[in-house]
C-alpha cells in the first residue's frame, strides 16, 4: 500500500501550533547563515521560475548569479537555508539536470530551470503559463493575487491547507479556460503538487503546515526568506516522506481533484517521481477535472 512508503502525519491538531515559534528551530544549521544579507538580483544574475531558489540565490546561500550550480551545491544550500533534505534535493537537482542540460553535465544555471518540462509546469501559482503569457520564469503579481484570494480569504492569517487546496485548484481551472495548451499530465500534475507542498513545508512546518500568510507573499513577491519579520527554517526537515505525505493530504482537501488524481495514477506517479524512477510517458492526462 502507497501509505506505507510515506511517514504518518501526527494527528495532533495544527491550531495547537498556531504560533509559528513553538515550532521552528533557533539553532542548527541555520546558525552558519546569516540570512540579513539579502539583495535583489542584478542584470548579470540569472534567476529561473522557483522562487525558493531565487530567494536562496538572493541572501545568497545559493551562488548570488545562480549559475554553475552542481547538486552538491545545491543540496547544501537547501539544507543551510531551508531545512531540506539531501534525498529531496538530489531528486530535484537530478530533474533539472537531465531536463535542461546535455548527458553527462554536472551543473546548470536557474534560468534553465524556465525550460517547459524539467521543474517548470502549467499551472504554477506565481508564473504564467509560457504559451499565455510567453514570460514562465518571472514572478507575476497579478496572478498571484487572485491565487491568494482563495488560499488567504478575506485576509486570513494563515495559509490552511485546505485553503492552500482550493487556491491551487482555482488556479488550475484559470489555466485551463486560458491555455488552449494546457499540458497537466501526471508527472506535471505530480510537481504542482510539489510546489505547494514546499512552500507550506518551508514556509510552515513539514507536517502542518499552516505557513503565516506574509511569509509566503514575502518569499514570492520579493523572492526573500522572511527572516526579519520572524521565520526560522522549521525544525523538522522536509523530505521526500514527508512532501509525499502532504501531497497527499493536499490531494485530500479537495475531493474533485482527489477523484481524478487517483484515475489518473497519481500516487504511484509521485513516489516514482520522488524516488527517481522512469516515468512513463503514456501515463494518463488530466485537463480541468475531465479525463482525456
Amino acid at each position: 500500500m502507497l501509505w506505507t512508503a510515506v511517514v504518518l502525519v501526527p494527528l495532533a491538531s495544527a491550531s495547537a501550533f498556531a504560533n509559528h515559534n513553538l515550532w521552528q528551530h533557533p539553532l542548527g544549521a541555520a546558525d552558519s547563515v546569516d540570512f540579513t544579507q539579502w539583495h535583489p538580483s542584478v542584470p548579470t544574475d540569472v534567476r529561473g521560475p522557483s522562487d525558493a531558489s531565487a530567494s536562496l540565490a538572493n541572501h545568497g546561500i545559493l551562488p548570488r548569479d545562480g549559475k554553475n550550480l552542481t547538486i552538491p551545491i545545491l543540496k547544501k544550500a537547501l539544507k543551510d537555508g531551508l531545512n531540506v533534505g539531501h534525498d529531496f534535493s538530489q531528486v530535484i537537482g537530478t530533474l533539472a539536470l537531465k531536463g535542461c542540460k546535455p548527458p553527462g553535465s554536472t551543473s546548470f544555471n536557474l534560468d534553465e530551470l524556465a525550460q517547459h518540462g524539467t521543474v517548470e509546469h502549467d499551472g504554477s501559482i506565481s508564473r504564467g503559463d509560457f504559451k499565455v503569457t510567453g514570460n514562465n520564469k518571472d514572478f507575476n503579481g497579478a496572478l498571484f493575487d487572485e491565487w491568494l484570494k482563495v488560499a488567504a480569504p478575506n485576509g486570513e492569517k494563515q495559509i490552511t491547507l485546505p485553503a492552500a487546496a482550493a487556491g491551487r485548484w482555482a488556479r488550475l481551472k484559470q489555466c485551463n479556460a486560458t491555455n488552449p495548451d494546457f499540458e497537466y499530465d501526471q508527472k506535471f500534475l505530480s510537481l504542482s503538487y510539489g510546489e505547494s507542498a514546499l512552500y507550506l513545508s518551508t514556509m510552515g512546518h513539514p507536517y502542518f503546515a499552516n505557513p503565516p500568510t506574509h511569509f509566503v507573499e514575502i518569499l514570492f513577491r520579493e523572492e526573500r526568506l522572511p527572516w526579519i519579520e520572524g521565520w526560522r527554517p522549521p525544525h523538522a526537515e522536509t523530505n521526500i516522506a514527508t512532501v509525499t505525505a502532504m501531497i497527499f493530504r493536499i490531494k485530500q482537501a479537495n475531493p474533485t481533484e482527489a477523484t481524478q488524481a487517483e484515475k489518473g495514477g497519481l500516487a504511484e506517479t509521485v513516489l516514482d517521481l520522488l524516488m527517481h524512477k522512469k516515468i512513463p510517458s503514456t501515463l494518463p492526462c488530466w485537463h480541468g477535472g475531465e479525463g482525456c
